[in-house]
């Protein structure tokens, strides 16, 4: 589960830089190396508006969509104690994610509702899966 999570972490970024104009904005500037201010505002937009952009869709968008999944193949093939696990399996992804932003009220209460997440849908599926039996 920990794996998954780093990996559709990394898929959601790629999503990001390769459909967003911050994607498109971070990989001219990462080619070219000389632009200017100017000429980004000019070609982008603001990049501070393109960051929060960018920030807003994977705290709104792909993170809770990677909790789900982890919560969801933790209820698929666990077999007991999906709580425990669903925290212990997705601990190391909150810690990423809390290091790489500022430790914020805002940023622990949103690790906090992921982590419910991931507990949330693991519940739902291993509860579902056990009806079926």
């Amino acid at each position: 589960a920990v794996v998954i999570s780093f990996m559709l972490l990394s898929l959601g970024s790629f999503i990001l830089l390769k459909t967003t104009t911050m994607g498109k904005f971070v990989e001219e500037y990462s080619q070219t190396n000389n632009l200017r201010f100017e000429q980004i505002k000019k070609k982008y937009g603001d990049p501070l508006d393109l960051t929060i952009t960018s920030v807003l869709y994977l705290n709104v968008i792909v993170i809770p969509l990677i909790s789900i999944s982890v919560g969801a193949f933790i209820g698929f093939f666990s077999k007991g104690k999906i709580w425990l696990i669903s925290f212990i399996s997705f601990l190391p992804f909150i810690f990423v994610f809390l290091f790489a932003n500022s430790w914020s009220l805002r940023q622990i209460f949103l690790s906090i509702a992921y982590v419910l997440l991931v507990g949330i849908a693991a519940h739902f599926i291993f509860n579902w899966r056990n009806r079926r039996k």
